[in-house]
């Protein structure tokens, strides 16, 4: 069963885990549910799911995997989100571990992200299942983190001379930056991390009035799984908008 675990955590001191290394072969095929609170996600148009994972394979052959799924029905329904086999957890985390294992470092775990696209849109009742379905020889996993990112709050900003956009949002790999000016002036877009701190300036020029797009081609400068900020500043004023984005 999932279980809360103080064997390792990827922030603060405890984490969700199914204890299951297994020195002989018991049960493949046994699944382990673990089901959120409900969610509100009225009047939300962008949202996702983003969580840490950390696991060992212990065996090649195994066939361990984590199906995450949502229901909009109090659970009577579910719709499947993603599935990870042993192998790619394994890849993103803790790579092969014969012994019974339990992470030691950040570089132990990875970041999933999951965009709800229209699954949950405008829907007052969600909530989402992680699943553990154990194979041959199965080993520990850990989960930590598990998050709700939307567009509110911070995106819900208007400044009547300039205006922008990011997508896709989460991205992975490369995402567009959209913006609109109505008038000539300086335009300056940076990256933040949610420490405040500068990531990567993507713009800083002079613009007359119109509309932009920009490809950002975030793994070339080898930017990490994370939430960060998006600033697109000039002399009329600032606007922020939240990126989610995976490396994976």
């Amino acid at each position: 069963a999932w279980q809360q675990t103080s064997r390792a955590a990827y922030s603060g001191t405890h984490s969700a885990s199914v204890q299951n290394y297994e020195t002989v072969q018991t049960a493949p095929g046994s699944i382990k549910e673990l089901w959120t609170p409900f969610f509100d996600f009225s009047n939300v148009s962008q949202a996702a799911l983003t969580f840490r994972v950390s696991y060992g394979q212990q065996y090649s052959q195994n066939h361990d995997s984590l199906v995450v799924a949502v229901s909009s029905s109090c659970g009577a329904g579910w719709t499947t989100l993603k599935g990870i086999g042993s192998n790619a957890l394994a890849a993103m985390s803790g790579g092969f571990q014969p012994n019974n294992f339990v992470p030691t470092s950040s570089s132990q775990w990875g970041w999933v992200v999951i965009n709800l696209s229209s699954s949950v849109h405008n829907i007052s009742n969600v909530r989402f299942r992680f699943q553990w379905i154990t194979g041959v020889l199965s080993n520990n996993i850990y989960i930590d983190d598990i998050d709700i990112t939307t567009a509110v709050g911070i995106d819900e900003q208007i400044n009547p001379w300039f205006s922008f956009d990011v997508n896709p949002n989460p991205a992975a790999g490369s995402f567009d930056v959209n913006y609109k000016l109505n008038r000539e002036e300086n335009v300056t877009i940076n990256l933040y991390d949610l420490q405040g701190r500068l990531v990567k300036q993507l713009e800083n020029k002079h613009e007359s009035s119109g509309t932009y797009n920009n490809r950002v081609e975030a793994s070339v400068f080898n930017l990490s799984s994370g939430i960060y900020v998006l600033k697109i500043i000039t002399p009329d004023g600032a606007l922020s908008k939240k990126l989610v984005y995976s490396d994976n």
